[in-house]
């Protein structure tokens, strides 16, 4: 249920989490490792998330919503609330080769 996932606040999860963001943007957006950017997000695609066109961090797109860090600890928030704070918003999902 991912009522669960709301919150986690503790500072493990949160310097975690910043540390993920860190690392997929520069895997998806500086150099795409197997992914690709989509048009619409499936449950556990990656999400970019930024202002100015600049994107400061990511999460993870689930039940029609972000799961991402965010004052030091790990929350989920509906995508009208995602696309009501952020101008730049972008999907990624991995290639798979089964």
């Amino acid at each position: 249920d991912h009522r669960d996932l709301h919150s986690f606040p503790t500072r493990r999860s949160s310097d975690l989490m910043r540390d993920v963001a860190n690392a997929f943007r520069l895997a998806l957006h500086d150099n795409k490792h197997g992914f690709t950017q989509q048009d619409n997000a499936n449950n556990y695609d990656v999400v970019l998330l930024g202002k100015n066109k600049k994107v400061t961090h990511c999460g993870l797109y689930y039940n029609n919503g972000v799961l991402h860090s965010l004052k030091n600890m790990v929350i989920w928030q509906p995508m009208a609330q995602i696309t009501d704070t952020y101008g730049l918003i972008e999907y990624y999902r991995h290639d798979r080769n089964d």
